[in-house]
């Protein structure tokens, strides 16, 4: 679960071919879903999001 993530943590993508990416997360934020700019800003390597229970709100997790 995303929502379970916190900084320091290591996230590891497996492509179709066995290639791993491996990241640290860097930050995780909730942020309302009016908060486009926000969750899709640039500047990290890779940025994962989904909603919160009830969909009230947006988990953004950043990693590098």
């Amino acid at each position: 679960m995303l929502s379970k993530l916190e900084p320091g943590d290591e996230v590891i993508f497996v492509d179709m071919e066995g290639k791993e990416q491996n990241y640290e997360v860097a930050a995780v934020e909730v942020l309302s879903p009016e908060s486009v700019e926000e969750m899709t800003a640039a500047g990290y390597a890779l940025t994962m999001f989904t909603c919160t229970y009830g969909g009230s709100n947006r988990v953004t997790v950043r990693c590098n």
